[in-house]
């Protein structure tokens, strides 16, 4: 069939425009990645709640209260709000005021014991919500955390900025699995340190050079890096930014491929609350070049 001269330019015309772009070219569209970024940020119980924090002792008690001899000293409600004592992976919530619930119900007057705090169990108060929790799946430095709505931080908070789109720092690494068994060491903001396993390693070229990205393990069902690079010293995080990557192409126990977007790195959350712990960069993690992808540095806006 002979197509009409008319209707061929028209055809012409439309695949020249942005319609028609190469498979191969990148649709540099963030705005959901950041509205989903906005959304936890902003969640009434997530990181920017917390306005308090403290370790529990093993073998001793730990009090929540506006008491002036509580451990943990709240702003508001009952004088004792309710203690916690810790004996290794157990602990026990007793003395607690009538508005304290677990798992749908308030403390019994005998207490009640929590053996297995690494589900994320959480008691309530009123609008309160409080957590023990410890990194790397460790029993060996558990904390406390007190979540508030009404925190100083997530009131205040104005949105985060980003570095415009760049399909540069989109990038296709070769991912080089470790053996089993190696270890290193990840420190955290508040000064604890834990032991990880080591998956494997990214390995990528930015400007003729090869470099290297260890994950600090699977979370979400993602590979999660801490990175550090040159815009550290003038407009994004000093302690570590975060990325998740997908799974390598193969799995992360086989040679394959991985896709570093570095325009979804992000923030730790202590970079928005002085209360949360955040695993920080490790040395082999920290790029002698600058990577403008991704967000900025909250504390400057």
């Amino acid at each position: 069939m002979r197509i009409p001269l008319k209707f061929g330019l028209f055809l012409l015309a439309l695949c020249c425009s942005s319609c028609c772009k190469p498979a191969s070219t990148p649709v540099l569209d963030y705005s959901a990645f950041h509205a989903e970024r906005f959304k936890t940020l902003t969640d009434p119980h997530g990181y920017l709640s917390t306005v308090a924090s403290e370790s529990l002792p093993d073998n001793a008690d730990t009090s929540l209260g506006t008491a002036s001899d509580s451990s943990i000293v709240l702003p508001d409600g009952p004088a004792r709000l309710l203690t916690v004592h810790r004996a290794g992976n157990v602990l026990t919530v007793f003395k607690a005021a009538p508005e304290v619930i677990f798992m749908g119900k308030p403390i019994p007057e005998g207490g009640v014991i929590i053996k297995d705090w690494q589900k994320w169990q959480t008691l309530a108060a009123g609008s309160l919500r409080i957590q023990v929790y410890s990194r790397a799946d460790s029993y060996d430095q558990p904390r406390i955390r007190i979540l508030d709505p009404q925190s100083p931080q997530l009131k205040s908070f104005k949105g985060s900025q980003w570095y415009a789109p760049a399909a540069q720092w989109r990038i296709e690494a070769k991912w080089v699995p470790l053996p089993k068994g190696q270890k290193y060491t990840e420190t955290t903001s508040l000064g604890g340190t834990f032991s990880r396993d080591k998956p494997g390693y990214a390995e990528f070229s930015a400007g003729g050079k090869s470099f290297r990205l260890t994950p600090i393990g699977i979370e979400e069902g993602k590979l999660f890096f801490i990175f550090l690079d040159e815009t550290r010293k003038v407009d994004t995080d000093r302690g570590g930014r975060f990325l998740l990557a997908p799974l390598p192409s193969n799995g992360a126990e086989k040679p394959g491929t991985v896709v570093l977007d570095f325009n979804e790195a992000t923030n730790p959350f202590c970079e928005y609350s002085p209360f949360t712990d955040c695993p920080r960069a490790m040395a082999e993690n920290i790029l002698p070049f600058a990577i403008q992808a991704g967000e900025k540095r909250y504390e400057d806006q």
